[in-house]
């Protein structure tokens, strides 16, 4: 197999692995799009050549909180002829994007209805409205505050 078509393959393969969370790959694509970066610019900032960049893609993911991720990352850098620092940074940031993007709260938390929720399943809490109540005013015929 020639060299061109063999490096057609890897890059193929590497695009392909961008869609599954288990590559390196995803990582890859997810902070091009942060960054907006064409992938000679990621190679710029790994400290690496273009061509150089389906091979890491095609590594598997580290875990950034397992206790070998260190030992992983240099071993992947080495391979893939990376900068291990760059590519640690990479790393960190997508999974941190990534945990702020799945962190959203179901709408009934973020209006507080949830929160009020939970105060008024206690045990002898009083629902809006009824007395001891906290928007329930102690004042004869004044209306109590809404939620």
């Amino acid at each position: 197999m020639n060299k061109r078509l063999s490096s057609e393959i890897l890059q193929m393969a590497a695009q392909r692995a961008s869609r599954r969370s288990f590559f390196v790959a995803s990582a890859l694509a997810m902070y091009q799009r942060l960054h907006r970066l064409e992938e000679d610019e990621l190679a710029v900032f790994l400290g690496c050549t273009p061509a150089a960049l389906p091979r890491l893609a095609l590594c598997r993911l580290p875990e950034t909180g397992a206790p070998d991720f260190r030992v992983e990352v240099e071993r992947i850098a080495s391979y893939s002829g990376v900068d291990r620092v760059r590519l640690v940074e990479i790393l960190r940031e997508v999974e941190s994007t990534a945990a702020l993007r799945g962190a959203q709260q179901p709408p009934g938390v973020t209006t507080g209805q949830g929160v009020l929720m939970a105060a008024r399943d206690r045990l002898g809490a009083a629902s809006p409205g009824e007395e001891g109540h906290p928007s329930a005013s102690s004042h004869p015929g004044a209306e109590p505050l809404k939620p």
